[in-house]
């Protein structure tokens, strides 16, 4: 057997008989529906609210299952059960009620997030439709209900106006209209995930928005610090004169990397697919704890001190996210370099994150990796970041095995 198929068969068996266990034994509400967010180390839910957005992406992780080559009658009825509860959630406009008790009543209106959000609420309501549109997705491939892609497409439109709305307007005229690479990101993901399901519009919008992804994402990268920014105004010139302007996030950076590999494989873009695997040596360059091991949380783009303490934790996705770039850039490179890198991620998880008595991983640890209270689930934490990763590598490394082994047999012939 083969280094890269050791390495699926290992992440396959976490995927099947750890993870996934988990949230089907934990999450499920079976007396409102939905599921619940907030898990406690065992699995016992400690807080009842429930993100929308967090609901829709457990949706979106059963129905692939159930779409992939583990199909199983249960993820499909796990992945309806997600959908009838979510449904109830959602507004006149087409957007979702951000949170809501466990019984679905709304509960408080989100605000945006540090580094992430940066839009406002209306915004941040439709980023919930991005994976609600993701879920839909999978949901008309696996049922060929015309209701799943209408609900897809709706979303698709929910996202792109409220992006074109947030680059129009901001808050006061001392502050510039902005543009979000979250939005860009998770909308690059969305189109994607439409075509490939069968969601695209008549007149090829999904496709078109897709290449516009192509074009927005990189001017995030500002070649002065060598860093990957959260935000940039809408003109754009690169703002470094505040902390609010400075946020890297290196998990958006490594997910970026990967939402790009997929549409640019999609699209066919040769010339960005092949820059995929440079960016992402930098960005581990710099998001690498030299000390500590591990990937910082959030840093400062010219490494100034974060006021609020965000970058003294560590988080599970932003290793998520790099072991997906690694193996993007594995993939697309067939340079070992990322293998090692890979390695290194997965090493420090398992040592970190992995719970070898209860399963899954821990949502954040100290900055020396320590864990201070093992949470597994929350309002930003669920079935999603920890599966999707190891569903996704195993394909890439099985690809790439394959891949391998035909190169290896021209030879031979």
């Amino acid at each position: 057997m083969s280094r890269l198929s050791e390495l699926a068969a290992r992440l396959e068996d976490e995927l099947l008989n750890s993870v996934v266990p988990f949230w089907v034994q934990h999450s499920v509400d079976r007396e409102n529906g939905g599921f619940f967010n907030s898990l406690d180390r065992a699995g016992n839910c400690f807080d009842p609210l429930k993100s929308t957005a967090m609901q829709w992406r457990n949706v979106y992780m059963f129905s692939a299952l159930y779409n992939s080559e583990y199909k199983r009658d249960e993820f499909l009825e796990l992945a309806l059960h997600g959908f009838r509860f979510c449904e109830k959630l959602r507004e006149p406009d087409g957007n979702y009620i951000p949170i809501c008790d466990a019984a679905g009543n709304p509960a408080f209106r989100m605000g945006a997030r540090r580094g992430g959000g940066g839009g406002g609420a209306g915004l941040m309501k439709a980023m919930t439709c991005i994976y609600a549109g993701c879920a839909c997705a999978e949901l008309f491939r696996a049922t060929g209900e015309e209701r799943f892609r209408a609900e897809a497409q709706s979303c698709f439109n929910c996202i792109t106006s409220a992006l074109a709305r947030s680059e129009q307007n901001s808050p006061d005229s001392r502050f510039p209209a902005m543009r979000v690479r979250g939005g860009y990101m998770h909308l690059c993901h969305l189109c994607r995930t439409m075509i490939v399901n069968g969601c695209e519009f008549a007149d090829g919008r999904v496709n078109a928005t897709l290449r516009k992804t192509f074009d927005v994402l990189p001017t995030f990268f500002c070649s002065e610090v060598g860093r990957w920014l959260e935000r940039t105004p809408v003109s754009g010139e690169y703002r470094l004169d505040n902390s609010f302007f400075r946020t890297v996030i290196p998990g958006h950076d490594f997910e970026t990397m990967w939402f790009l590999a997929q549409g640019a494989e999609l699209a066919g873009e040769q010339k960005l697919l092949a820059e995929i695997p440079e960016w992402t040596r930098r960005i581990y360059s710099y998001a690498h704890d030299s000390e500590f091991g591990g990937l910082y949380y959030f840093m400062d783009a010219l490494d100034k001190p974060m006021f609020d303490g965000m970058d003294m934790t560590k988080g599970w996705w932003t290793h998520n996210e790099a072991m997906l770039a690694a193996a993007y850039s594995y993939r697309i490179s067939g340079d070992a370099w990322f293998l090692r890198m890979f390695d290194e991620v997965d090493e420090w998880s398992t040592e970190h994150f992995r719970d070898p008595e209860f399963g899954e991983w821990y949502g954040v640890v100290r900055f020396d990796g320590s864990v201070r209270n093992g949470f597994k689930g929350s309002l930003s934490k669920a079935f999603f970041h920890v599966p999707r990763t190891l569903f996704n590598c195993i394909r890439v490394f099985r690809e790439a095995d394959a891949a391998n082994a035909g190169t290896t047999s021209a030879r031979a012939e």
